[in-house]
């Protein structure tokens, strides 16, 4: 009798047999997953967030892992927080061999929808250790320009 072993919905056969079928199977997953239908081919960053609230603050968390601050772009509008940035390529083209790379190269962008208004003017930016925190006092004000945030 064969093992089934269910992800994603789909049935997965194990077993050494199925180990280059299932190194397959994983690089086309990411071929699709990582990339925007239609778009040219634009990667996107599996950028993971948070978005929470502790006093007085809407507190954004983001996970940026290996990249410089130079190069997060961060605005804050009324109703969300926009990061963009670029990963850039650590290896030189004519002297590195590869042999396998899963690392992201290229410019992404996430937005995240705010569940109130804040007061832009006091929000406040901070990169460490790969993790960026925005943390935005809350506000009662209408307040309709966007505001770029410096590291």
């Amino acid at each position: 009798m064969t093992n089934l072993i269910v992800r994603s919905g789909r049935p997965l056969r194990t077993g050494r047999t199925w180990s280059t079928l299932s190194e397959f199977e994983n690089l086309v997953d990411r071929i699709f997953n990582n990339y925007y239908p239609g778009s040219e081919e634009q990667p996107l960053v599996q950028m993971p967030v948070e978005l929470t609230e502790r006093d007085n603050n809407l507190i954004f968390r983001a996970m940026l892992p290996g990249l410089k601050k130079e190069n997060i772009n961060i605005e804050i509008s009324e109703g969300e927080v926009a990061i963009s940035g670029e990963y850039k390529s650590q290896f030189e083209e004519n002297k590195d061999l590869i042999h396998r790379s899963e690392f992201f190269e290229g410019k992404f962008e996430r937005r995240i929808a705010l569940p109130q208004k804040i007061d832009h003017q006091k929000a406040k930016a901070d990169y460490k250790e790969g993790i960026l925190t925005i943390t935005m006092p809350k506000s009662e004000k209408e307040l309709n320009k966007v505001v770029k945030l410096s590291l």
